[in-house]
């Protein structure tokens, strides 16, 4: 039975690869509701491949058959593990021309251009919050607050069930926790000079800023420093002072979708592999030309390949090689992704999806 008129909001978490984007599809089906992506990265346009973002996959599906059918490369095919050789390590260029030398790149094909206002179909299903940002431009997770309060709402007013589904925990946490954030615009310049000091260096500079928000925040993640640092420095304040709760006006329900480690694992081998097939490196090597170096490309799956294209042609790994350097990587990170994930006690994990369509069920029938 309803006992307030909050608006009943299902939300969708996991690590990479776990499989939450079709079971966010599957419950939007079976519940007449439409999904918001909680991604920091699916928000660009154009980064399609390596994000694997839903609508590249439909759409890359039909060539990747076709390519299969007729026989994959004899080195890209998936290892039985992410165990490979030492990575090779991209390193920032000033030039646009950063990726690669042996052909010149094709523009950037910008994916069904979006606003968040204006929903991407996927599946004949409402996707909100996938491409509304070219990747030079910032976005935050308070921009992605704002931004999916107001899906939420315009969902809600279709007679929508609105399923939030995402990897990004603080993007997550800040929506159903209420984390009122500040909207500090990045400083390029100071993140720069900030890039190149060590991780002991950084912590003990936030922890001089702001010994209460030092306590608590993740002390190995260079890039939590770095935003910390220059939000306590643009601000005046400490961060952790800045980051204050109000109440939502939606009552949520968490789904965590729960894999073992090593099917997690092969499930992120498999699919490190499916990128190499589908084009990553083409997309990759584009958005360098167009862009530059920019911040996005830093993240897992394009730094590898940025890395392996800035080798020498002659002296490359074999491709095969570098998805295991993509699926290692991408593992770490699921890791990291479970860890946060596991410490918040309202996500109610599933290990099948049945076992999530009757939680909704049972959760929408008390909200009434």
């Amino acid at each position: 039975m309803r006992h307030d008129r909050k608006t009943s909001v299902v939300v969708v978490v996991g690590p990479t690869g776990s499989g939450k984007t079709d079971l966010g599809i599957l419950l939007a089906q079976r519940f007449h509701g439409a999904v918001i992506a909680a991604d920091s990265r699916t928000v660009y346009r154009g980064m399609d491949i390596g994000t694997a973002k839903a609508i590249a996959h439909e759409e890359k599906n039909a060539s990747l058959h076709a390519r299969s059918s007729r026989g994959a490369a004899s080195d890209e095919g998936p290892p039985t593990d992410v165990q490979s050789p030492q990575c090779p390590t991209a390193h920032a260029r000033s030039s646009r021309g950063a990726a690669s030398d042996e052909r010149p790149p094709t523009a950037v094909r910008s994916s069904k251009r979006s606003t968040t206002d204006t929903p991407i179909l996927v599946r004949g299903i409402p996707h909100y919050c996938i491409d509304i940002r070219n990747p030079d431009q910032p976005y935050s997770a308070a921009a992605f607050v704002h931004d999916a309060a107001r899906c939420i709402r315009r969902i809600a007013r279709q007679g929508r069930l609105p399923i939030v589904v995402g990897g990004t925990g603080l993007y997550v946490e800040a929506l159903v926790g209420g984390l009122d954030l500040p909207d500090v615009p990045p400083n390029a310049a100071l993140r720069a000079a900030l890039a190149a000091q060590s991780v002991e260096a950084l912590s003990a500079q936030y922890a001089a800023l702001d010994p209460v928000g030092w306590s608590h925040i993740d002390q190995a993640n260079p890039r939590r420093l770095i935003r910390a640092i220059e939000v306590s420095r643009a601000t005046g304040r400490p961060y952790a002072e800045l980051r204050k709760r109000r109440s939502m006006p939606f009552s949520f329900l968490q789904i965590g979708v729960d894999r073992s480690l090593p099917v997690l694992q092969r499930r992120i081998v498999s699919r490190a592999h499916a990128m190499l097939r589908q084009g990553l490196i083409a997309e990759t090597e584009a958005l360098a030309h167009q862009y530059g170096m920019i911040e996005p490309l830093r993240g897992m799956g394009y730094r590898e390949v940025i890395a392996w294209l800035q080798q020498d042609a002659a002296l490359r790994a074999p491709r095969r090689e570098l998805g295991q350097c993509i699926a290692r990587a991408t593992y770490r990170y699921a890791r990291k992704q479970l860890a946060w994930f596991r410490r918040d006690p309202t996500v109610r994990w599933v290990h099948s999806s049945p076992q999530a369509v009757r939680m909704v069920r049972l959760f929408l029938a008390d909200r009434g």
